[in-house]
Formats: structure tokens, C-alpha cells, sequence
């Protein structure tokens, strides 16, 4: 889902497929991201066209990864179209984006972050300014910050363990297409009047369903979206719950068939509790600048209580709970 603010859009996509992440608005029109340990990631941002802006009219982006600028900034106009975005690098004339990625973020007794739903949300920042241009500029060797400070906000509670992730550096490298050698002048922009700021939040599936955003599923699949989560045991009895199969005749009326025969997989949780103790307790607790090539990019200083729940048929793999 692409988030759109007062003519400017952002979508997380995934640096090789080109897949956007998963965005969830919440009741108080906040987005939210899917972001699961490991995955790499560019920002996309975009000005769009609207009556009234001139398509050669440049804008300029800035980044920032909870709270931290990635220490450049993008010139764009509505004809640039999209542009993938991660770590801004140059080298002898040649530019290039580094993707970021999500990792998991490590236990600590000392931080500061509370042990709640907010210490487990991190937050991506795309700003949008008026452009300033102030003439042409020598572009040399440059590298983009690596947020390597919001990689390191720990969680100080071991109930968060696999659920908290946080932006560091990825080793997807995209070239820009248009790259040329040697020292090239480019323009130079400097920021103008603040527009607009599209914030993106994100979080693992896990930490988003305890943080109420998104619903939690059904018992068994909350099971193990934990057991991914974290190297901790879960309830036995859930873990060891098997698939069962009841056969459904086809329904004949008059001769004709209107509903063929059909399997359907179900798994009886009767001998399982709703939840563990654990997860009861969670429950409860509820700026000079560097130019990229071609682009001008610029340095910038369940409780579930039914006996048996039947599902549809999909597949072999749920055959393996």
C-alpha cells in the first residue's frame, strides 16, 4: 500500500522483487509496516502530479530512520516518477543505494525504552520541502550515514524477545541507471518551506498484534508466529494439535450438483487451553550537500472457545502445525 499525503507518496518495496511491504492503517490514521527480522528494504518516495504543479517543479526529500537522517537529500519532481532509495553512495562518479534492513534487536538492562507496546515501534521519516536551487556543484566520493544507533535501541523486557526490530545497514547494492565516471557537476538545492512528513511505523507481525494493530489469529497460528519470533517452547498441547480431515458429500438436487464433495481440514482444540499464563500476562498488559548522479540526491550535515474450527482446504503445508 502506498501512503499519500498532500501530493507525496512513500512505499517500503523489497529491494530485489520490488514488492511493497505490508501497511496497515490504525483506528487513529496511523501506518503501520510488517517488518520482519532480516528483510532488506529501500524507501520509495514520490511527488505526484495534482492541478496547479508544474512537473519540472523540484521538491526536496529527507530521510530519517528513528529519528536518525541518513545525511543526504533528493531533489524530485512529479516527472522523476519513483525512486528506490536506501544508503546514498558514491564513488569515482558512480552512484549507487545500499538497501537497509530490518534486524532484531538485542535485550539490554540499561536502555531506556519501556518495556511496552511504544518500545517495540520503530519509526521511518520522509520529509518533503520546497527546493532551493543555489547553482551548480563538483560531486566527489561520498557514503550515507548507516543507522547503526537505531539498530542498537535495545528492549529491556525478555516478553519482547523476537518481536522488536530496528533499521541497520543491508547488503543489497542498485546502481543508478543513468551513472556516469569522473567528476560530473550537477545542481545543488537546499531545502525550502517544511510541506509535509509521511511517517511509517513498523514492527513484526508479532509485535503489531500485541501492540493492537493488527488482530490476533486464530490459536495456532499465534503459536507459531511465537515459536518464530523467539527460541521459546510453546504450549505442547497446541504445538502437537494434528490436522483432520472430514469428508463432505456433494449436495444433488433434482439431478444436478450444487455443491461437489469436498474435504475440509480442521484442527479440534477441545483438550487445549485458550492460552498460556504467559500470554495471558501479555494480554493484560496491554546542512551542505552531496549530489546523487543523476537524481541530485545531496548530503544534508484468540481466545477461542469453540470446540472444533473448521478451515477450507489449501494445501499440504498445514498439514505440519
Amino acid at each position: 500500500m502506498v501512503v499519500t499525503k498532500s501530493g507525496f507518496a512513500v512505499v517500503l518495496v523489497d529491494p530485489a522483487t520490488k514488492t511493497p511491504f505490508k501497511e496497515h492503517e490504525s483506528k487513529s490514521g496511523e501506518y503501520f509496516v510488517e517488518a520482519e527480522p532480516e528483510a532488506q528494504y529501500f524507501l520509495c518516495p514520490q511527488v505526484l502530479s495534482k492541478p496547479g504543479r508544474d512537473v519540472n517543479e523540484k521538491f526536496i526529500v529527507v530521510f530519517a530512520i528513528d529519528g536518525k537522517k541518513l545525511g543526504y537529500t533528493l531533489p524530485r519532481s512529479s516527472k522523476d516518477g519513483p525512486k528506490e532509495c536506501g544508503r546514498f553512495l558514491r564513488e569515482n562518479g558512480h552512484g549507487a543505494h545500499e538497501a537497509l534492513q530490518f534486524k532484531t534487536a538485542r535485550l539490554s538492562t540499561t536502555s531506556a525504552e519501556s518495556a511496552s507496546a511504544a518500545g517495540m515501534i520503530g519509526t521511518i521519516s520522509v520529509s518533503f520541502y520546497t527546493a532551493i536551487c543555489v547553482g551548480e556543484r563538483t560531486k566527489h566520493d561520498f557514503q550515507g550515514k548507516i543507522p547503526t544507533a537505531s539498530s542498537e535501541v535495545l528492549a529491556v523486557d525478555g516478553r519482547l524477545a523476537g518481536k522488536c526490530v530496528r533499521s541497520g545497514q543491508g547488503s543489497y547494492i542498485q546502481a543508478n541507471p543513468r551513472t556516469k565516471s569522473g567528476a560530473q557537476k550537477s545542481y545543488s538545492y537546499r531545502k525550502g518551506v517544511h510541506l509535509e512528513t509521511i511517517h511509517l511505523k513498523y514492527c513484526t507481525a508479532l509485535g503489531l498484534i500485541d501492540a493492537g494493530i493488527l488482530p490476533r489469529p486464530p490459536i495456532w497460528e499465534y503459536a507459531r508466529l511465537k515459536k518464530r519470533g523467539r527460541d521459546e517452547p510453546v504450549d505442547p498441547d497446541l504445538v502437537n494439535v494434528r490436522l483432520k480431515i472430514e469428508i463432505v458429500d456433494a449436495v444433488v438436487r433434482n439431478g444436478s450438483v450444487i455443491s461437489p464433495a469436498k474435504a475440509i481440514d480442521y484442527f479440534d482444540l477441545m483438550l487445549c487451553n485458550d492460552c498460556s499464563e504467559d500470554e495471558a500476562e501479555e494480554d493484560e498488559d496491554h546542512d551542505e550537500l552531496h549530489s546523487d548522479d543523476d537524481d541530485d540526491e545531496e548530503e544534508e550535515p484468540l481466545k477461542n472457545n469453540a470446540l472444533r474450527i473448521k478451515l477450507p482446504s489449501l494445501n499440504a503445508a498445514k498439514k505440519n502445525p
